[in-house]
């Protein structure tokens, strides 16, 4: 139900986190409009991994909190049996050999220490997480279908400079992503290039991520029509094509690990700029009714649900004071 004498709400931008963002205050009761220059399939997050797992995100503290709300709602959701949503047994080898600072906030037995034999070689320490699998088009087309069936509105148009939010309208929450860059003049907004692989789908392989080298972690999912691998995570790269050498070694990584690629026929190529920042920018400008919310790196999928209630907090917080 919509609530009487709100003002509306635009939400700029349709990825992953504007999708959310303008659900989430649906859901309050406020009138929603997303303004976007490209519809959701177009976006970065069309090319995500995209399996719950905090990366490249900050602050530590807020993006573990974020992410365990958006964990608890993806888990729902999965239960319910939302189209491109599922629980899955991902392996984890980490970085550093101790507990993520996530896991605390987890149910019990959603993460769980691997035993030796099952540890690629050279790794000391590995984790069993029961985690949140998204298959991002399928997911994606969801929310949007979601949003358009509750009365959302969307509106295709390009926004030149931050003056051109229409804040006589009402609230705007900037959900740009990495096009805040230019949009609002945050220099301090940079992307991180990440190339992946799709092969021919086969049945039983496992789901892993190992993080080990941040500059090069290594990923294998399966999604409805196939095989994903990658990664990369490379800074200030601004070009969406991929590299012949880069994924050569992204099929190295992947086949090490899960040998029974070996034999799957590449079926194609994506890379995706992720948004990434010191911090994630989650913020109302003192005195207005702008909202910005980027900055998400490579946990757009991860943090979704848990930045957008924290958007909705700043709204009504606000509208009471």
């Amino acid at each position: 139900m919509r609530l009487q004498g709100n003002p509306r709400v635009t939400v700029v931008g349709a990825g992953v986190i504007g999708l959310t963002t303008a659900i989430v205050l649906q859901e309050a009761g406020y009138e929603v409009e997303i303004l976007t220059k490209a519809l959701p399939q177009q976006t970065t997050s069309a090319v995500a991994g995209a399996v719950w797992l905090p990366f490249l995100a900050r602050p530590v503290e807020k993006v573990a909190r974020w992410s365990a709300t958006t964990y608890f709602r993806l888990q729902a959701m999965a239960g319910a049996g939302v189209p491109g949503c599922a629980m899955v047994e991902l392996q984890l080898f980490p970085a550093e050999d101790r507990l993520p600072p996530w896991a605390g906030l987890l149910p019990a037995g959603a993460i769980e220490a691997l035993p030796a034999d099952r540890l690629p070689s050279n790794c000391r320490h590995g984790w069993q997480v029961q985690a949140p699998m998204i298959d991002t088009p399928v997911y994606l087309r969801y929310l949007f279908d979601r949003f358009r069936e509750n009365e959302g509105l969307v509106r295709l148009q390009t926004l030149e400079q931050e003056a051109d939010f229409p804040l006589e309208k009402g609230w705007v929450v900037n959900c740009t992503g990495l096009g805040a860059r230019a949009l609002c003049h945050d220099e301090e907004l940079y992307p991180i290039r990440g190339q992946l692989v799709k092969l021919v789908r086969r049945e039983g392989l496992p789901f892993l991520v190992d993080e080990r080298d941040l500059s090069a972690p290594t990923y294998v999912f399966s999604r409805q029509d196939a095989i994903i691998a990658g990664g990369t995570a490379e800074p200030n790269e601004w070009s969406t094509e991929t590299d012949r050498g880069t994924i050569d070694g992204i099929l190295e990584r992947a086949r090490r690990l899960v040998p029974a690629l070996d034999d799957l026929p590449v079926i194609g190529t994506l890379a995706g700029l992720r948004p990434a920042r010191s911090t994630v920018r989650l913020e109302r400008v003192p005195g207005t009714r702008l909202i910005h919310h980027y900055g998400h790196g490579g946990s757009g999928f991860t943090l979704a649900w848990g930045c957008a209630g924290e958007v909705l907090q700043l709204v009504r917080e606000a509208e009471v004071s």
